[in-house]
């Protein structure tokens, strides 16, 4: 086969074969009944101050440090308590929420800074009533707890778990709805 052809014939093969980066994130929604569902505790907060703060975690494998994993968490406080069956939350109390895809970003993070892949996850998010641009007001946060990195952690449900006020009767009809 002359080389030309053989070229013309590999060269496709050879693109399907490399990995082709992509920095895309897709996601997938989540409607407000299953988001009330899912969660682990839901509270009427408001945002403290300072309103968020940046967290750091190392990156290390194989011995070599890399390029460490940076999150803003944003800091509420619980105003007060629409459902929370673990007892997890207080009134008055300020907690650190990080992002609902943090277990997605660091994951991603990894893959890019150690093997130089950039990966398209797929994150559950909400895309609910709430203006993030009003950053004083009282809103309805939806949480879930559990550990990253072998730290306990609060979180948004899913990204962008986080409703007005105007959709407050509607949730609490949700919560009562909840099969115990």
């Amino acid at each position: 086969m002359r080389p030309v052809l053989r070229a013309l014939l590999t060269a496709p093969l050879l693109l399907l074969a490399l990995p082709i980066p992509a920095g895309q994130v897709h996601s997938e929604d989540v409607q407000l009944s299953e988001l009330v569902e899912m969660a682990m505790a839901i509270a009427v907060v408001r945002p403290a101050t300072p309103a968020t703060v940046d967290r750091e975690i190392t990156v290390n494998k194989w011995f070599r440090s890399y390029e460490p994993f940076r999150y803003a968490a944003d800091r509420l406080v619980v105003k007060e308590i629409l459902h929370d069956p673990g007892k997890r939350l207080e009134v008055g109390r300020t907690i650190e929420v990080a992002p609902g895809d943090l277990a997605e970003q660091y994951a991603g993070h990894v893959v890019y800074v150690v093997d130089d892949v950039i990966e398209s996850p797929i994150v559950m998010s909400y895309r609910g009533s709430f203006d993030a641009s009003d950053a004083t007001s009282e809103r309805i946060a939806l949480l879930r707890f559990g550990s990253f990195q072998g730290s306990p952690i609060a979180a948004y449900s899913v990204s962008g778990a986080v409703e007005g006020m105007e959709r407050r009767a509607e949730i609490e009809a949700l919560i009562r709805a909840i099969p115990r």
